[in-house]
């Protein structure tokens, strides 16, 4: 048994949908969702300057529409050293007016479009600070729960009575944002593992933690390659043979020429 207050809160208790006014009452509705990618490369070889780029898909196309290359629309580029605030700010102002509704003309018939977000996808610091949440690197750096580094690991352990919510984190915020000093305010901070302001996203109609899903490939990939190198090293001249030779039955994409070698070419992995 939990306390009621660790339940998520249903959208429509905190969410508020602008109907069409009462001259567009009779017209198609139509609600888009929009997901945000946001990730971090670097744009040269030796050096590493990162650019982050940033651009948006429609969940409301089928899958396999949605994951081709020209269904992913680019916002644009976060230049190294720029702030992903004043990038994304022109992109909340439109959302602001597509969270009220707007009248288009679709294929020659008048519509009422909604769109909102769906959800926000990026790299773990990234969306942390997304979420409001301090870094990976903090005692609680989880964004949708607040399990500690020790406890992290613990198979017992019941997500659900330390999930992260909505409601919950809103009220720890005021309690920052009251602190009568800027050292409070950092001390009460650290305490919720919360960050000393609400995420730029916060403006938009959206739940900061369970629109933040993890990024499965980023949990998982340094662990895999670990475990690949292990298996390698405890691999007799005989067993690598034997291993290569079930590598090469692997099937693999027709537009790979080759599977690398992962005993001779580990490092070159992207892992």
């Amino acid at each position: 048994m939990r306390n009621v207050t660790l339940d998520y809160k249903h959208p429509v208790e905190y969410f508020v949908l602008s109907l069409p006014p009462l001259q567009y009452k009779n017209l198609r509705v139509l609600k888009i969702f929009i997901d945000i990618y946001y990730d971090d490369f670097s744009t040269y070889r030796n050096v590493y300057h990162s650019l982050g780029r940033v651009y948006v898909q429609l969940e409301n196309m089928p899958f396999d529409i949605r994951k081709l290359v020209h269904n992913h629309f680019v916002l644009g580029f976060v230049p190294f050293g720029g702030c992903f605030e004043d990038f994304i700010c022109p992109f909340i102002k439109d959302m602001k007016r597509l969270e009220k509704g707007i009248l288009m003309n679709i294929q020659g018939i008048d519509c009422w479009i909604i769109a909102s977000l769906g959800c926000v996808t990026a790299d773990l610091p990234q969306r942390n600070d997304l979420a409001g949440v301090k870094r990976h690197g903090a005692i609680r750096g989880c964004r949708i729960c607040l399990v500690t580094k020790e406890n992290s690991t613990d198979l017992i352990l019941d997500i659900a009575s330390v999930s992260r919510c909505h409601h919950i984190t809103d009220s720890q915020f005021k309690i920052i944002f009251t602190a009568s000093t800027l050292r409070q305010q950092n001390n009460i901070a650290k305490e919720y593992s919360l960050q000393t302001r609400l995420p730029i996203l916060d403006q938009l109609q959206c739940e900061r933690h369970l629109q933040s899903p993890q990024d499965i490939y980023h949990i998982i990939a340094s662990k895999t390659l670990k475990l690949l190198k292990v298996t390698i090293f405890m691999l007799s001249p005989e067993g690598e043979r034997n291993f290569i030779s079930v590598w090469k039955l692997f099937k693999y994409s027709h537009q790979w020429s080759k599977l690398p070698n992962p005993i001779s070419h580990i490092e070159t992995f992207m892992m």
